[in-house]
């Protein structure tokens, strides 16, 4: 149950599905959770332990900036597994031609030195090649899958009823 944004007496139903999807070559949905933690952040870890042993062991990891957890992310790169995450929504929301005005919002300055140097990771021609695969296997499974739409590897989309 999670506790309405709109009315503070009225309580809904949700749920946080985690999807991992093989973006290297079936796009396949290898594992599929439903957990009621809101947040993501730490889901990521506990995803990629999750794929099943047949099917090899992972990589690398693509999702999301609601992902970033620099613990989690040490902890993948012990177990050989690379990471691709965007730091904040504006490294995910690159475009190649953007005509907006700049936004007026401040945003936290990014000080940890391991997202700093994942921030540094995306831009560089490999980590772009790399993290483009993320928007054309994950991105579009749930935006086919789910009404709601969705936000990448192992991204969740709280759902109400």
């Amino acid at each position: 149950m999670r506790k309405s944004r709109h009315d503070i007496y009225q309580y809904q139903q949700a749920y946080n599905a985690q999807a991992v999807v093989d973006a290297e070559s079936s796009q396949l949905i290898v594992v599929a959770d439903v957990v009621r933690t809101p947040a993501d952040a730490n889901q990521l870890e506990p995803a990629v332990r999750r794929v099943p042993q047949p099917i090899g062991a992972v990589e690398v990891v693509l999702a999301d900036c609601a992902y970033v957890n620099a613990d989690a992310f040490d902890r993948l790169q012990e177990h050989k597994v690379e990471v691709y995450v965007p730091v904040s929504g504006e490294d995910q929301n690159v475009r190649k031609y953007d005509y907006r005005p700049p936004s007026k919002r401040r945003h936290k300055k990014v000080t940890d030195p391991r997202l700093v140097a994942m921030r540094e990771k995306l831009p560089r021609p490999e980590g772009k090649r790399i993290y483009s695969k993320h928007d054309s296997t994950v991105e579009l499974g749930w935006h086919i899958g789910s009404p709601a739409g969705g936000y990448g590897i192992a991204k969740t989309t709280p759902r109400t009823r």
